[in-house]
């Protein structure tokens, strides 16, 4: 109420977003939408603050006969384009974030409980058919369809997890599923004895990511700058699907179904069963069945969800308690007063899940792995092809952790420490090996004359014999290189150099309370990348100044050999040269250890 008496409170505009626009991102190839394929869609530019929370798939196609006509009793069924995919993963700077393995039934099991009654609308453009009443369909007469599938009812990350993301490689893999039968309903036409079902086919003419992005105001753009060197913790729930492909045929049944740790412990377990729905013509992939279950127990270790027994008796219409953990699976879930999408007759016809709350644990739970088992019983037995689902939600966090190549090229001062002349810094984790590296080259802290004859011939030899920058070449401050190098380090988990010099230097001159949480890797320079000229690995304006003016970066001297006295070359050191190389030994020592 103290709201209301504020009559003097300021007026506030929200500028914070200069520009907010759509983006489609296409695969790499159309050609491999087949049944099994892989499809990729990445999107490269690192330069980008995107939100994919707000993001979705676009898919169209048409679905016919395998001569192209219309087809007359086959359609598309619920989540139908889900089906069309085994497998969805989304990964950031090439490490897995979250996947969605059998992406519709995940889908389904997780939606029914989710949405509530006014969604049921904008979940008919993602390819959901909610509607009890009215017959429809995704596609038209013709068989044409067009989906918008909004990534957050794929995957917990998209959902949880609603904040931009800075100068990140982001891609999306898709896997086609083995058959396409799953994602249909049909009907047998003709007349007996020669009724069939229709030899259908589906074409996938376009499949988009659609990538909101996100231009921030100059204020806070800087801010948002000042923060993307420290590590970043993104923490979501994440939803995996397990399956128990077929039960015996009787009236309990025990599922262990796996062991987790203490952070991915379930904290809400959804049970469903299928008879005979996968990949069958006239069956719907997309409901659920009862299966006449009397009892479900959840047992994390030995403690039991839910305490008591449920005794459902479908025959007699009682499956109160069940409905009433489904509806309130919004309550627990998201915080919100219970609406739930389905009637209590719809429920227990179309989707007859078991919603288990067992995110309250005891502290039994907090010190051990945890044993995930299930406990179901039925009045009758289990009908042959019947198969158990069981979906967990459960926590997830992602340290996104900075790596960085560093190196840099110096002369010598009194006391034999070092006088940083160019800095490199280079990202481990961008996509290219030409990105534009971070480089500063540093004014002299004093005047060359200041130095004693030993340490002007030490620093000669680094001007002529090493890296060939000048003492007094320079745009910034010396005074700037400590705040700079300390600033951009602060928040690397792992530091690569080219020697245990500049790596003992640095903690040293940073401080060792700052670097010790750090991991230094030292890796030597082979002969092979450093006299190579390949024109990605380019030296900085600097040194390339110095290039085109002597028409080479070499410099030459003499080695004695048994064929006598001859010249060898080897390039001018470069900073921003050197982190390039350091980085491209890294990729190639992965991929040597990945064969």
């Amino acid at each position: 109420m103290a709201d209301i008496l504020e009559i003097h409170s300021d007026i506030m505009f929200d500028e914070s977003v200069s520009h907010y626009e759509v983006h489609a991102h296409q695969p790499y190839t159309t050609s491999n939408f087949n049944n099994n394929d892989e499809i990729r869609i990445s999107i490269q530019h690192q330069e980008l603050n995107l939100l994919p929370s707000r993001s979705s798939l676009h898919i169209s196609g048409k679905i016919t006969k395998q001569d192209d006509t219309p087809l007359a009793q086959t359609h598309f069924a619920n989540c139908g384009i889900c089906h069309l995919f085994d497998e969805i993963r989304y990964e950031l700077n090439a490490i897995e974030i979250d996947r969605c393995k059998n992406v519709a039934l995940t889908s389904v099991m997780k939606g029914w409980p989710s949405f509530n009654h006014s969604q049921r609308i904008i979940l008919e453009n993602g390819g959901w058919i909610v509607d009890n009443v009215t017959i429809q369909y995704l596609e038209n007469n013709e068989g044409y369809f067009d989906v918008f599938i909004p990534l957050n009812t794929i995957l917990g990350f998209a959902e949880d997890y609603q904040k931009i993301i800075v100068h990140m490689k982001h891609e999306l893999i898709l896997t086609r599923a083995r058959t396409d039968l799953n994602a249909v309903n049909q009907v047998l036409t003709g007349q007996a004895p020669n009724r069939a079902f229709e030899d259908f086919k589906i074409n996938l003419s376009k499949l988009e990511w659609i990538m909101p992005y996100v231009q921030l105001s100059n204020e806070y753009q800087i801010c948002l700058l000042r923060q993307i060197d420290k590590p970043i913790t993104m923490s979501f729930r994440t939803w995996e699907l397990y399956e128990y492909p077929t039960l015996p045929i009787s009236t309990r049944h025990v599922w262990t179904v796996k062991t987790s740790n203490q952070l991915e412990k379930p904290r809400f377990v959804i049970l469903a069963f299928q008879t005979n729905r996968k990949a069958s013509n006239d069956r719907d992939a997309s409901l659920f069945d009862h299966c006449n279950l009397t009892n479900v127990k959840l047992f994390l270790n030995s403690q039991s969800y839910p305490y008591g027994n449920l005794n459902i008796n479908t025959t007699h219409n009682q499956y109160a308690a069940l409905y009433d953990m489904y509806a309130n699976f919004q309550l627990a879930y998201y915080g919100k007063s219970p609406k739930p999408l389905l009637t209590k007759v719809g429920f227990i016809d179309k989707c007859p899940l078991i919603v288990i709350d067992c995110s309250k644990q005891n502290e039994s739970l907090k010190n051990a792995p945890v044993d995930v088992r299930l406990e179901f019983e039925s009045s009758v037995n289990f009908p042959a092809d019947t198969s158990a689902y069981c979906l967990i939600l459960h926590d997830r966090i992602i340290d996104i952790k900075i790596e960085l190549v560093v190196d840099f090229q110096y002369f010598f001062k009194p006391g034999g420490e070092l006088i940083i002349k160019e800095l490199a810094i280079l990202p481990l984790d961008q996509s290219h090996i030409d990105y534009d590296t971070d480089i500063w080259l540093f004014a002299a802290p004093f005047p060359w004359c200041r130095l004693s004859n030993k340490y002007k011939s030490k620093n000669y030899f680094q001007l002529t014999e090493v890296h060939g920058i000048s003492w007094n070449d320079g745009k910034h401050e010396y005074s700037e290189s400590y705040t700079i190098l300390k600033n951009k380090l602060e928040g690397a988990s792992k530091i690569y150099t080219k020697s245990k010099d500049i790596q003992e230097f640095i903690k040293f001159w940073i401080g060792k309370k700052v670097m010790c949480k750090k991991e230094f890797v030292v890796l030597d320079f082979n002969n092979k990348y450093v006299e190579e000229k390949d024109e990605t690995l380019g030296e900085c304006a600097e040194h390339y100044f110095h290039y085109m003016r002597h028409h080479s970066n070499h410099y030459a001297y003499i080695s004695s050999s048994e064929g006598g006295i001859e010249a060898s070359y080897m390039p001018m050191s470069c900073a921003a040269r050197n982190v390039k190389i350091i980085k491209k030994m890294i990729q190639d020592l992965k991929i040597m250890e990945w064969e």
